[in-house]
């Protein structure tokens, strides 16, 4: 290289695995999000993140605010072509603020079933994951 900082063999295989890794990451979101309903979807992080309320995580909050983040993103308008993103926060706070359209939105979900092939897949990981740590 011409240059006196060169990218190294290690460096570029890093690179490229990373890139691999978020790759794949983008498409299993895009997957899931396309193949469930925002109910099943919330309803799918309370229930894996239930042992975590031994730690005082209220994941009934985190649900609740999940699906104002996902109600939000669907009801906003999509961006104009040249506005400008500071006119685009100002719209959309003024929109937020505005007292003439404000919705009440009642939030319920049902937790899935946990049945014997669920409790055998978390085995099955399980023994995957201290195989692969080499306990």
């Amino acid at each position: 290289w011409p240059f006196t900082v060169a990218p190294t063999l290690e460096g570029m295989q890093a690179g490229l695995l990373q890139l691999v890794r978020i790759l794949i990451m983008i498409s299993a979101i895009s997957i899931i999000l396309a193949s469930n309903t925002r109910e099943q979807l919330i309803s799918g992080f309370c229930f894996i993140l239930k042992p975590l309320k031994w730690l005082g995580v209220d994941t009934e909050r985190f649900a609740a605010r999940l699906w104002l983040t996902l109600h939000y993103v669907e009801t906003q308008p999509a961006m104009v072509q040249g506005q400008h993103f500071l006119d685009f926060v100002q719209q959309t706070l003024s929109e937020v603020t505005s007292d003439s359209e404000k919705e009440h939105v009642y939030i319920q979900w049902m937790e899935p079933a946990f049945s014997y092939w669920d409790m055998g897949v978390i085995l099955l990981m399980m023994c995957l994951i201290l195989f692969l740590v080499g306990v």
